[in-house]
């Protein structure tokens, strides 16, 4: 009897929960965010791929402006031999905080601080199918444009990110130092330089310096939307930023990561997706709004279904 009434009321909390928000059949929704597949497919379609031959040293070009000079010392085999001849070199750019909502990457220091980014890097090597390293006395030399000039105060520093076990992205500041250059070829702009010595992705930041209150937030979406299918951020107007919002335990409210927390009295934008590739995506993106202590924002419904292209459009107009 028991078992009987335990599988009835798994069903009808099942049908509610599903009766807002189409469900992925190929993922289990229990084990794994199934709204991280559009971020996977951003993650996927940023990534350039340029086959070069470093024998000699050769200049790497991104599409967004990076450039990267790899000598014929800088990469190692498995057996910590240099390598010669043919590799595939994989980059990718993301400049904006746009950019880094849409690959989810957010500027937060694996213990909590918020970051202002000059820009984000991830590079990867491969020769003939096999995992290359970076020697780390001979790195690769990289420029990267800062597109947002106002970003630089001096206080650029170099950080390498990563997802910790709770698969939350932080950033983790190196001794790397980060030098601000004009680079003259296509406009007289800042670059910012500095030398890659390690397989992975790269931040440019330098610390948000908050005089005022910190605050967490807290984001409340309708019933059907969660940490099985959904995640959330916060879209800063001001600064090159972003902030991601989590609900690990699926109540259907969104936080930043415990340790994190805000400037109070920035003017946010606050975004919230949902979905998957096969059943399309739902969003919800809040008018400008201003953090308070405590602030606590809830979401009466959300908009879809739209597709992946359509939903990059919408991010990429906040």
């Amino acid at each position: 009897m028991k078992k009987t009434l335990l599988i009835l009321i798994c069903l009808s909390i099942g049908f509610y929960a599903c009766d807002d928000i189409p469900v992925n059949d190929n993922t289990p929704i229990n084990t794994q965010n199934i709204v991280l597949d559009f971020f996977k497919g951003n993650l996927d379609d940023a990534k350039q791929i340029h086959t070069v031959d470093v024998t000699s040293t050769v200049w790497v070009y991104g599409d967004l402006g990076t450039y990267i000079q790899i000598s014929p010392c800088s990469f190692l085999d498995a057996d910590g031999n240099e390598v010669t001849g043919e590799i595939e070199f994989e980059l990718i750019e993301a400049q904006t905080n746009i950019d880094m909502i849409k690959l989810n990457r957010p500027t937060f220091t694996s213990d909590g601080q918020l970051l202002v980014s000059g820009g984000i890097l991830y590079v990867n090597a491969t020769q003939n199918g096999e995992a290359l390293s970076i020697n780390p006395n001979c790195g690769l030399q990289a420029n990267m444009p800062n597109t947002s000039n106002n970003a630089f105060d001096g206080e650029m520093r170099y950080f390498s990110g990563d997802e910790n076990e709770d698969g939350i992205f932080g950033w983790e500041e190196e001794d790397d130092t980060v030098t601000a250059q004009t680079w003259q070829e296509i406009n007289s702009w800042f670059t910012l330089g500095f030398e890659i010595d390690s397989i992975g992705w790269i931040n440019c930041d330098y610390f948000y310096d908050s005089q005022g209150d910190l605050t967490d937030i807290e984001m409340q979406l309708p019933q059907g939307y969660d940490g099985s299918n959904s995640q959330g951020f916060i879209f800063y107007e001001a600064i090159n930023s972003c902030a991601s919002l989590t609900d690990p335990d699926q109540d259907g409210i969104f936080s930043l990561p415990p340790g994190y927390e805000t400037p109070v009295g920035m003017t946010v934008k606050l975004v919230a997706i949902s979905g998957d590739s096969i059943n399309d995506y739902y969003y919800h993106i809040t008018s400008p709004t201003t953090v308070n202590m405590n602030h606590y924002e809830i979401i009466t419904n959300m908009t879809g279904p739209t597709s992946h292209s359509d939903l990059e459009t919408l991010l990429n107009n906040l």
